[in-house]
């Protein structure tokens, strides 16, 4: 290994551990409908449910698939690929998902598999069995992990909806470095639709090892065909704005976040929904 390849796992490592930029939690959080309102998406119910709380995976009626990329701070090392696809059935919907972050030096992936369906008429539950896989290389590392989640949706009336959700709920580990622990996280949401133009979610999550972070998030629909969105996140502290463009069955959604330490990074996805 040159200097130069060591100086930048260095940096990478660094800004893993010391800001949080770790993909952990961000594994579970994806798509750019959700990145424009700072991840605060548990309520959301799309295709991206797949990874954002399966509970929404229950309201789809059309097969679905999309692409996600996110770009952290210019580093391509610290890039994220996300992968969904919706399939609904009689029952319900099946949702399969895989999510990927890092570089050669050190990475992270998961896998989902799950299954939403409706429980009388105003819940929705959405279960999935997760495979998780961490890596460092260079110190001839690997870990896996099997667990699994599970989300709740409560349709409290046309405006209203709450919503939970918990992953990884034994707590299981994998140890390699401490803090590379998948958590056993908490997270509740409500989303209040002022109008069919506009709507406002507000989220919190929590794990056991660090602070609750709170995000809010705000949807307005500008045009039939375009969205603007904005939101803000607690712990850290980011900052978010996006557009959603919409051509028949294809939608494109395109964000911006900025952490107050390191800086921006650009998301896009792509969507596309089979009649």
């Amino acid at each position: 290994m040159n200097i130069g390849s060591v100086k930048v796992s260095f940096v990478i490592i660094f800004l893993l551990f010391r800001f949080g930029v770790f993909a952990e939690g961000d594994l579970n959080a994806s798509g750019a409908r959700s990145g424009g309102i700072a991840h605060a998406s548990l309520c959301l119910n799309d295709v991206w449910s797949a990874i954002n709380n399966q509970a929404g995976l229950a309201s789809l009626k059309q097969v679905a698939a999309g692409a996600y990329y996110e770009n952290r701070f210019s580093l391509k090392e610290l890039s994220l690929y996300s992968f969904v696809a919706a399939i609904p059935v009689k029952s319900g919907t099946i949702g399969m998902s895989f999510v990927s972050f890092g570089y050669s030096k050190y990475h992270e992936s998961k896998i989902g598999i799950g299954y939403a369906t409706t429980l009388g008429k105003i819940i929705q539950f959405g279960l999935q069995l997760d495979y998780f896989q961490f890596s460092i290389p260079d110190l001839q590392q690997t870990n896996k992990l099997l667990t699994f989640e599970f989300g709740l949706n409560t349709l409290v009336n046309k405006d209203l909806i709450l919503s939970a959700h918990i992953l990884n709920p034994l707590h299981l580990s994998r140890t390699i470095i401490k803090s590379s622990n998948i958590p056993s996280l908490i997270r509740f949401g409500l989303l209040y639709s002022f109008s069919d133009q506009l709507l406002v979610t507000v989220q919190a999550d929590k794990d056991l090892l660090n602070k609750a972070s709170l995000k809010i998030g705000i949807e307005y629909q500008a045009l039939s065909n375009l969205v603007a969105r904005t939101g803000i996140s607690t712990n850290p502290m980011i900052n978010s704005f996006g557009v959603g463009m919409k051509w028949k069955r294809l939608i494109i959604d395109i964000a911006t976040s900025i952490h107050q330490v390191l800086g921006i990074y650009p998301q896009m996805s792509v969507t596309y929904k089979i009649k």
